[in-house]
Parts: C-alpha cells; sequence; structure tokens
C-alpha cells in the first residue's frame, strides 16, 4: 500500500461480492509469503474459511440465475457462516444446471467444464469438510479456543509430531489447496458465461426462424 490510504467511499459503496474476494485471496497470499506462519497462524487460518464462505456465497447467487432452484437466492438468505450449509446449496444449484441444459451431452468443451470444475471441486470440499469439523460456526479462528479439541489425522495436509500428540497442518500443501479450490469460483462463472451467451444466441435464431 505506496501511500497507506484507503478508499473508504469505494469500499461502503457497491461492490460486489466476487471483489471483497479477490481481496481476500491477495491478503491471504500476502500473509503466506511475508511472514512466519507460526506468527499469524489464527488471521490466516481465519482468512481462508471466510474466502472460501464469500466464494460460495458469490457463486451461489451467479448460478441461482441459471437453476430451476430458489435455494438461498437472496443476500438476505445468505445468512450465517456455516460452509456445509452453503456448499449444499452449490452443489443443488450446479447439478440443476447440469442437468436442465444437458451439459453432459453438449460437446466435449462442456464436458471439460464439468471435470475441470470437479477437478477444483474436491480440492475445495476437503477444506470445508476440515473447517465444518473444527470451526463449524466461524468463531475458532476469530476469537481462539478454551476447550481441548481431538484432531484427526485424516486431511492431506495435516502431519503429526510426538507419537500423534501434536497436529500441524503443513502450510505450503494448505495453501496450494486453498488456490487450486478458488479456482473454482472465477472458472466456472467465466465458463458458464460463454456457454450462456451462445446457449441464448440459439434460442433467439431458433425462435426468429
Amino acid at each position: 500500500m505506496k501511500n497507506k490510504k484507503i478508499n473508504l467511499t469505494l469500499l461502503l459503496n457497491e461492490r460486489g461480492w466476487y471483489h471483497t474476494l479477490i481481496e481476500y485471496i491477495y491478503a491471504v497470499d500476502i500473509l503466506y509469503k511475508n511472514t512466519t506462519s507460526d506468527k499469524i497462524s489464527t488471521p490466516l487460518l481465519y482468512l481462508v474459511r471466510h474466502s472460501i464462505e464469500i466464494g460460495l456465497k458469490s457463486t451461489i447467487l451467479y448460478l441461482c440465475e441459471k437453476s430451476d432452484s430458489n435455494s438461498m437466492c437472496t443476500e438476505e438468505k445468505l445468512h450465517g457462516h456455516a460452509l456445509s450449509r452453503l456448499n449444499n446449496c452449490f452443489n443443488e444449484h450446479w447439478q440443476n444446471i447440469i442437468k436442465k441444459y444437458d451439459l453432459k451431452y453438449q460437446g466435449e468443451t462442456l464436458k471439460d467444464i464439468i471435470n475441470n470444475t470437479n477437478k477444483y471441486y474436491k480440492e475445495l470440499k476437503e477444506l470445508i469438510d476440515f473447517f465444518d469439523e473444527y470451526d463449524k460456526e466461524s468463531t475458532l479462528f476469530r476469537y481462539g479456543n478454551k476447550h481441548s479439541i481431538q484432531i484427526e489425522q485424516k486431511y492431506s495436509f495435516l502431519e503429526s509430531e510426538y507419537c500423534g500428540t501434536v497436529a500441524l497442518i503443513d502450510v505450503d500443501k494448505f495453501i496450494a489447496k486453498y488456490k487450486n479450490s478458488m479456482l473454482i469460483f472465477k472458472y466456472l462463472e467465466d465458463a458458464l458465461s460463454d456457454f450462456f451467451e451462445y446457449y441464448e444466441d440459439e434460442k433467439i435464431l431458433k425462435e426468429i426462424q
């Protein structure tokens, strides 16, 4: 931040959730690259979790425009922080769109969109499961925790020391998975925008013939 000033007017006026998501992704990247992880572990994990939440909410609103489902299709309905609930809604809309537009049978390009989305989603789902297990309501990494928690070594980015009594997050693996998972939000919207533009053009052509 060269001039150490923040444009408050810009922040307080209309901005889409996607713009906020990008800023969170930048913040995660800056913390990861420039600070020793054990000194900023709580804020780093909070930023990762919150950016996943914003990404899901932003993408749900986009998918609502094309899905036959009315599930959580307004910002008012997208309240709360439970990632599992948002994830279920995201999947509902995505599967409805696949079925409604027969995406599996629309040629290789659409098959690639489905396959790439599934690839990114696999990365995202592991992070959702992790946060849903240990920080379901988005409080632990915001406020801290006063109770002991039993940690299972079932996530690809976890390691253990001292005969399994200490659980460690491999930050490089964790952030790599996070970066891959974030691709789903921008990729899906861009890829579907091209398809729907073509779909609407074809529909208009059929109507005027």
